[in-house]
């Protein structure tokens, strides 16, 4: 399949509907003359392939469609099950599986419908999300969080909120100078 991405980061197979999720940044290197690019010269998404090959769809991972700038994929789960339906029917949605969509330049992680792409929360995070969980049975998130090296859970099966504080990793096996420099490379709200 052509048109994917420029920069594949994740890739995930859609338990509702079959499909393969895409997180990416397509670049805009084949626009002629930088005033056609606007100052945007990459686009960050999600693109939604079918099993056989082609692109479905591709939400844009920027305002409208969610508030937040920079939000840059890297990351995607999937839930299925009671939890998701919950979660879908406080939205009147209807929903049956859920997408997660963890973003590195805007500390958050995105709730999709799995099988529309509708938003359905932006969940603030810790400082660059590194992995995502989802436990159906207990309708948890948890995300990871690289840059604050902490684990936090989210209550997904009845509003998006943080089950307590994060709880922080005994050991970061990395120099302090390698980790102190991630937030500045990774995350587009933090000031040079």
């Amino acid at each position: 399949t052509t048109g994917v991405a420029t920069t594949l980061l994740d890739l995930a197979r859609n338990p509702a509907t079959g499909a393969l999720w895409v997180a990416g940044t397509e670049s805009r290197n084949r626009t002629r003359f930088e005033p056609n690019l606007r100052g945007a010269a990459l686009e960050n998404r999600v693109v939604i392939a079918a099993p056989g090959g082609g692109v479905l769809q591709t939400p844009v991972l920027a305002p409208p469609f969610t508030s937040r700038e920079h939000a840059q994929p890297a990351l995607l789960e999937f839930l299925q099950g009671s939890a998701a339906v919950a979660a879908g029917a406080r939205a009147q949605s209807g929903v049956g599986t859920l997408a997660f969509v963890g973003c590195l330049g805007s500390a958050s992680v995105l709730a999709l419908d799995a099988t529309s792409t509708a938003l359905l929360a932006e969940i603030d995070t810790g400082e660059i999300p590194g992995g995502l969980a989802a436990n159906a049975a207990r309708g948890v998130l948890w995300v990871y969080s690289r840059g604050e090296h902490s684990l936090r859970a989210y209550d997904v099966a009845h509003g998006f909120h943080a089950l307590g504080p994060p709880r922080p990793l005994a050991y970061d096996p990395e120099p302090l100078s390698v980790s102190k420099g991630r937030t500045h490379l990774y995350d587009a709200r933090a000031e040079t």
